[in-house]
């Protein structure tokens, strides 16, 4: 894990652009990145979906990343906004529900040890 403080959203924005070059070959959107109180997990992923829960492709502009309050005093921002990013991936990239299937444990598994942080 990077020694690094996030003292603005401004700073995940960055983080999340840097990810996304980095990791995701700059193919992810620029997306809503939001702090909420949440006292459950740690963050999420917010995008619209068909009832099968695939994505509505022209409405994926509207996703965003919650990030929990509770998450910056864990220290884990870092594996949760790369969890979340894979969940966007499988969305915008795959086209398909964002599942904690094969393809997000590997993406996960890789990520997790490329960056010593817990994404799982």
């Amino acid at each position: 894990m990077r020694a690094f403080k996030i003292t603005r959203i401004d700073d995940l924005c960055n983080l999340h652009d840097e990810y996304n070059e980095a990791e995701f070959d700059g193919k992810l959107r620029s997306i809503t990145l939001l702090i909420k109180r949440q006292a459950t997990k740690d963050g999420w992923y917010e995008y619209k979906a068909h009832k099968d829960w695939t994505p509505i492709r022209d409405q994926l502009w509207k996703a965003s990343i919650v990030l929990s309050e509770g998450c910056w005093e864990e220290d884990s921002v870092e594996g949760t906004l790369l969890h979340e990013m894979i969940h966007q991936y499988q969305c915008e990239v795959l086209n398909r529900a964002p599942h904690h299937d094969a393809v997000f444990t590997q993406m996960a598994r890789r990520l997790g040890r490329k960056y010593e942080c817990d994404v799982e």
